[in-house]
């Protein structure tokens, strides 16, 4: 399991002579756990609550949200701060001893309870605006609302941990804390996510691939295999096991049909605009997957 536990070792900060690649760097079970992030149709979030897990090793990991479930909107949000936070320097460690209001403020927002009660965590300060521009999003009054709903929703989600076979959690946060500071806002990383942006491992998502892509199915599809596939590794994966990485739940009659539509024009999308390379297969109805070459993350991961 991810230790928790510190922020101490040295941070390792993914650049070359100087230049920080265009990428959010985010623990991997929130890019692999079925159903977090999801396409959902307009009017349909609080149709469900969000509750989710993912098995781990000896442990669970658990989302719930009583609110409803998170979108590929919210994802792109949650993307966009990890990938603001991963700029040298810009994320500040924040313990309880911190000195600094707005950030013991927004560590406070996190609700850190059991075994994460006492750990640092991560903390930015950043504006809506910054969030869009990171995005590729043009600055406009209901972009910077969707952002704030976006950053609400995240906020509003529990993560837990539990042990193998545990009915009762050992670690518990929020996903992220926001407060409203002088200008900006402060959004805290639980120590989970605080990990991953400073250590290994972690998963790279190229933000300039993600911006080029149109459809709610490509952007999740795009986000699980950065966490299932390692640079220049190839794989071929059915294509309704597809169905279930992006959507979380199963699926029958029409609405399987058309979800498997869907995701054959994600692998068109991602194949043509990305360096992925995605081809899909009728007569197995499967698709072969691989990054077709490593990319900038991965070239400075090399270095």
């Amino acid at each position: 399991m991810t230790n928790t536990k510190s922020l101490t070792a040295k941070k390792r900060e993914i650049s070359v002579k100087g230049i920080v690649f265009d990428h959010a760097r985010i623990d991997t079970s929130h890019c692999l756990a079925d159903g977090l992030f999801r396409p959902i149709m307009h009017g349909a979030r609080s149709e469900s609550p969000l509750d989710v897990t993912y098995p781990y090793k000896i442990v669970t990991f658990r989302w719930q949200n009583p609110a409803g479930r998170l979108c590929i909107k919210d994802q792109k949000v949650f993307l966009a701060i990890h990938r603001i936070a991963a700029q040298p320097g810009r994320a500040t460690r924040t313990g309880q001893e911190c000195s600094n209001a707005e950030q013991l403020s927004a560590r406070d927002a996190l609700k850190l309870d059991l075994d994460a009660s006492n750990l640092e965590c991560l903390t930015i300060a950043v504006t809506p605006r910054e969030i869009a521009h990171t995005l590729g999003l043009k600055i406009s009054g209901p972009a910077i609302t969707r952002i704030e709903e976006s950053l609400g929703r995240l906020a509003s989600t529990t993560f837990s941990i539990y042990q193998e076979d545990s009915a009762e959690a050992y670690w518990k946060a929020q996903l992220i804390g926001v407060v409203q500071g002088d200008g900006e806002l402060q959004i805290a990383f639980n120590p989970m996510l605080s990990k991953a942006l400073v250590l290994a491992p972690t998963t790279f998502v190229d933000m300039d691939e993600l911006r080029k892509l149109k459809t709610d199915a490509a952007v999740r599809l795009l986000v699980w295999l950065s966490g299932w596939l390692r640079p220049c590794e190839g794989n071929r994966i059915g294509l309704d096991l597809l169905v279930k990485h992006i959507w979380g739940d199963s699926s029958s009659g029409d609405a399987l049909y058309g979800r498997r539509m869907s995701v054959k024009k994600a692998l068109e999308e991602i194949d043509g605009k990305t360096a992925w390379e995605c081809k899909y297969d009728d007569e197995s109805k499967s698709a072969y997957v691989q990054r077709k070459k490593l990319g900038e993350a991965g070239r400075a991961i090399a270095t």
